[in-house]
């Protein structure tokens, strides 16, 4: 029979799991994403009320094992993103073997942190633009450079696993979940393209950024959300007629001085505006 490094680090992870304080539940067969959900104990503090001691973290855990020490493991795209989308704190656990070793050499714990969760949307986003939604056929590198690393025999996993949740697991979670509605869209990530009627368009427009009219009556608007740069065509949004308003804010303020015939002065107060690039000439 052909030798099998992922039951083979599967098997291993498991062993260390009691040892380090986790309750181990395998994923069978795993869809999902994750091989292990780890239980911790709890931790119980004689200082507080045992009503008021609700900390009970739970961890899911994608394994890889590997014989290869030249290039990073590969994971699925619809893995990551399924460990990306899950309401709990997630890592990749790689074990590292020689060629038909029974035993890992090394192992580190890949978090799934801020930078892993904007880098794997960006890959979806990547793949959707380019017309593939099927992305649990797409294999990417798994990312080594923040990995945590651990004993030989597991020695160190809880504290490893723990330091992702920071002893907040409930800050954790809302903090992912933020991070996941929020990251991609810096920068200009809203694109809206309309057609002003009427012979005096030009004329409709320079009001509108001269400081005049600040409503203005178009047609055929179309809002395209841009995430990580990434246009997607169902991320639009068209409005045969909608109103654009906007508050044209004056550049500078400046002071008119009238002199009267009695020999007084006058301050008028104004404000300077500047008309758009494309009234140019």
């Amino acid at each position: 029979m052909k030798p099998d490094p992922g039951t083979r680090g599967q098997n291993e992870f498991a062993s260390w799991c009691e040892p380090e304080g986790f309750h181990a539940q395998r994923s069978d067969p795993d869809r999902l994403g994750w091989d292990f959900m780890l239980e911790a104990n709890p931790r119980r503090c004689p200082d507080r009320p045992l009503d008021g001691q609700n900390d009970l973290p739970k961890f899911l855990v994608q394994v890889k094992a590997t014989e290869q020490t030249k290039s990073a493991p590969r994971i699925k795209l619809s893995a990551l993103k399924h460990l990306v989308d899950a309401e709990l704190p997630a890592a990749i656990a790689v074990l590292f073997y020689e060629k038909r070793g029974r035993r890992s050499k090394r192992c580190v714990i890949v978090p799934v942190d801020d930078t892993l969760i904007a880098d794997t949307l960006r890959r979806v986003r990547e793949q959707e633009a380019k017309g593939n939604r099927g992305i649990h056929r797409v294999k990417v590198p798994i990312p080594l450079e923040r990995a945590l690393e651990i004993g030989p025999d597991g020695q160190g996993l809880s504290i490893a696993l723990h330091s992702i949740v920071n002893c907040f697991p409930d800050s954790y979670i809302t903090h992912k979940k933020r991070i996941r509605e929020s990251c991609g869209f810096d920068g200009q990530p809203i694109a809206g393209r309309f057609f002003v009627p009427g012979e005096n368009a030009r004329h409709k427009l320079g009001d509108l950024f001269l400081g005049g009219k600040r409503q203005l009556e178009i047609n055929h608007l179309m809002i395209e959300q841009q995430r990580f740069g990434i246009p997607l065509s169902n991320d639009q949004i068209y409005l045969r007629d909608a109103i654009l308003e906007m508050e044209a804010p004056a550049l500078l303020s400046a002071s008119i001085e009238i002199e009267a015939d009695t020999g007084e002065w006058v301050a008028v107060p104004v404000d300077v505006f500047t008309p758009p690039s494309f009234f140019d000439g």
